[in-house]
């Protein structure tokens, strides 16, 4: 089998553009005009580029911190941690308006 040729030339070889009639484009790829206009954008566009990254590193951690803090209710903070300080006689009961009711038993499977 021989190389893919369309009137002549190789394709993707610089020879083959100039061959082609695309000479002018051939010598800006190859003198990096085209890419030379595309690094000075770059660099005009590195500041806002350098800020919209600085913003994301911020936000990222802001939702890390988000993500990594308890949630914490006002009615939870009320309620201790450990069982010898929670209400358990109707007296303790009747001061947080609540009341003492049947005792409650587990449903069973039918």
């Amino acid at each position: 089998m021989g190389v893919a040729r369309v009137n002549g030339p190789r394709l993707g070889s610089y020879g083959g553009a100039e061959r082609a009639g695309v000479a002018e484009q051939a010598q800006s790829v190859r003198h990096g005009r085209e890419g030379g206009d595309m690094r000075a954008e770059a660099v005009t566009h590195a500041p806002d580029l350098e800020q919209l990254i600085q913003e994301r590193r911020e936000a990222i951690h802001s939702a890390a911190a988000i993500c990594a803090s308890p949630v914490v209710s006002e009615s939870e903070t009320e309620i201790s941690q450990s069982p010898s300080d929670r209400p358990t006689t109707p007296d303790q009961l009747s001061e947080l308006g609540l009341t003492e009711g049947p005792p409650v038993t587990p449903a069973t499977a039918d």
